[in-house]
């Protein structure tokens, strides 16, 4: 399943478990969304790859939403030249159509499942349900207390920033890069870039790379700089009238951490203690020179300790997913044993030319 183009649309944060699918599928008269329940996590990350796939080989690219907990499925698929998504619709995702039927369909892999055994193993299900919620509840403990070694750290460096330096170097990359203001204001698409899954922290590299030509990188180590530095860039790619891709901080999910303009095919990354950038790139910043560094120097300890307890508290928020992992994973193999896999294939052939069908229609 080839794509250049990989993001996640929901990850576990500080704030619980945060979803980005119903801004991804706002009401748009020119848009379908179609929405899979049903079955286990596993088939329904089956059936998308391979209607994507199906679709791909009839010449539409797609962008792929990956599951934020386990790198080996997705929870979604974007077709933008066909003005299509298929998304996962489990109960976390927060999918329910408002226009079911007219631009927002339902599609019910449950139809093949056998109900009368899968009730006959519901004291198996729903305590591996429970164990799996409960593991993700404590994941969201140990970002809650990452975030607040995030906080002291911010609030340390914050008050060394000079919003002066700030403003004056963005002003100049905006002239630079964009140019002049637009009478049209761009639109924001939100997606997160990284997230803390079972396996680890884990960052889509290779999205920006085969999106950008140009990437600019700040480097900002603590974290403290970039939501500043990203949102000022925002707001003058907007005003120069470009479409743009924010991708947030799945710690936080409200600080922004990276900005894409695929327009332009430029892209600034920010690069801190849990994804360095490596490889080629445009031009380096290195946020210490809207910093007062002396200041800073005399709370180095702190901020170390910080950054420290950082790096343990997501390592210990990855073992919860991990065994929230394997409790959704029994949890597919029940339902996968009473299923009829075999029925997919005819699912997927006629999502495919529905699809299709619609857009020759337009």
């Amino acid at each position: 399943m080839d794509s250049d183009r990989s993001f996640y649309l929901a990850t576990n944060t500080a704030h619980g478990y945060k979803s980005l699918f119903e801004k991804a599928c706002l009401p748009d008269a020119d848009s379908r969304v179609y929405i899979v329940k049903g079955a286990s996590s596993k088939i329904r990350s089956r059936f998308i790859k391979d209607v994507a796939n199906s679709l791909s080989k009839e010449g539409f690219c797609f962008e792929k939403i990956l599951c934020s907990y386990d790198s080996n499925k997705v929870e979604g698929v974007i077709f933008e030249d066909l003005n299509v998504c298929i998304f996962d619709g489990n109960y976390k995702n927060k999918l329910d159509p408002m226009f079911c039927e007219c631009t927002q369909y339902i599609i019910n892999l449950g139809e093949i499942c056998k109900r009368d055994k899968l009730f006959l193993k519901r004291n198996e299900i729903i305590p591996l349900y429970n164990n799996a919620k409960e593991s993700s509840m404590k994941c969201n403990k140990f970002l809650v207390a990452a975030i607040s070694m995030q906080e002291d750290t911010s609030r340390i460096i914050g008050k060394c920033v000079s919003a002066d330096k700030l403003e004056k170097f963005v002003s100049r990359f905006a002239k630079k890069e964009f140019g002049s203001v637009s009478d049209k204001i761009g639109e924001i698409s939100l997606r997160f870039l990284s997230t803390i899954s079972s396996d680890g922290y884990k960052t889509q590299f290779d999205t920006l790379r085969n999106m950008c030509a140009r990437i600019y990188v700040l480097e900002d180590k603590a974290n403290c700089v970039s939501d500043t530095f990203i949102s000022q860039i925002k707001d003058c790619a907007l005003m120069c009238g470009y479409d743009i891709i924010l991708c947030v901080d799945p710690i936080s999910s409200s600080k922004l951490e990276h900005i894409i303009i695929p327009e332009l095919s430029l892209g600034v990354f920010t690069s801190n203690q849990l994804h360095q950038w490596e490889g080629e790139y445009t031009k380096k910043i290195n946020s210490s020179r809207f910093t007062d560094r002396d200041t800073i120097k005399n709370h180095k300890t702190r901020i170390k300790f910080n950054l420290d307890a950082i790096d343990e508290l997501i390592s210990q928020s990855c073992v919860h997913l991990e065994n929230m992992k394997n409790n959704i994973d029994l949890i597919d193999e029940i339902y996968d044993q009473y299923s009829n896999t075999d029925d997919i294939d005819s699912y997927v052939f006629s999502t495919k030319e529905d699809i299709l069908s619609l857009v020759d229609a337009q």
